[in-house]
């Protein structure tokens, strides 16, 4: 009996391992860009959010901060650099519901909002006399907080207890804070961009050192701050700003279609509180 024996010759098993090699090679080409695809993306995605984030966050701070200069407290635009922003923003409020004629001068006042902690620091608004020139804001802090669930004395909200300090010389009379005068807790926000792992960030410092908060961010112009008076020229006066331009940029490392780093930025005009 004849054994079939027949088989693959040489030539066609070159022509199996040709186009199995150009399938695997398309296969990982398809394979190759769509990674591309997703992290171009990604990249992009991460660019808008980033941007939209740092400019909502920076804008929701200079909204809150005055710029009009205070004769007792100044401006609450502390510094303005084109890269660096620094400012006393509100965090706390309380309205004086009582006043003890002492010195230094002993207050109650009602919380309205956020609690408020032994040892903050306070503004609250005095009035040395019927001229509205010597209406200012007098430096305090608080010395006691309400025990929970005692409310006293300030029609039945919770009442801190302040040691006002920065009288009006001369005026020692508890007429210079009037119930119902605000109470005001700030802190001191500074923004601008700092390193982290080799990457530029948003940073953020609540009296103290700014930390990284939001980003990557451009290394060299991701993040600028333009000042501008009524009339939209730029100025270094605080007490002239009116309008502040915030810009976040933002580089990937990822290149898009065309070989292009992806970037993005956001501009914003931004009117503080005044």
């Amino acid at each position: 009996m004849l054994k079939n024996r027949n088989g693959f010759t040489l030539v066609e098993l070159l022509i199996v391992v040709v186009l199995g090699g150009l399938i695997l090679a398309a296969t990982f080409r398809v394979l190759v860009s769509n990674q591309q695809i997703y992290t171009a993306q990604s990249a992009t995605v991460m660019g808008q959010q980033t941007v939209r984030g740092a400019v909502e966050l920076l804008t929701s701070e200079i909204r809150e901060m005055s710029t009009a200069s205070d004769p007792f407290l100044g401006s609450d635009l502390i510094v303005m650099e084109s890269d660096r922003i620094q400012m006393r923003v509100m965090r706390k409020v309380a309205v004086v519901c009582g006043v003890e004629d002492t010195d230094p001068l002993l207050v109650r006042a009602a919380i309205m909002g956020l609690d408020f902690a032994e040892g903050d620091s306070v503004l609250v608004h005095a009035d040395g006399s019927e001229d509205a020139s010597e209406h200012f804001w007098s430096k305090g802090e608080v010395i006691s907080t309400p025990a929970t669930g005692t409310p006293a004395n300030c029609g039945g909200e919770p009442s801190l207890r302040l040691r006002i300090d920065g009288m009006i010389p001369g005026i020692t009379s508890a007429n210079q804070v009037a119930s119902g005068s605000l109470v005001r807790s700030f802190q001191t926000v500074e923004y601008r961009a700092v390193a982290l792992d080799g990457d530029i960030y948003l940073g953020r410092g609540l009296d103290g050192e700014p930390e990284p908060v939001i980003g990557p961010i451009a290394a060299n112009d991701g993040l600028r701050f333009d000042y501008l008076d009524a009339n939209g020229d730029p100025t270094t006066t605080p007490a002239d700003v009116r309008t502040i331009q915030v810009t976040v940029r933002t580089v990937s490392r990822a290149r898009g279609a065309r070989g292009e780093l992806i970037a993005d930025s956001l501009s914003v005009f931004v009117n503080p509180r005044n």
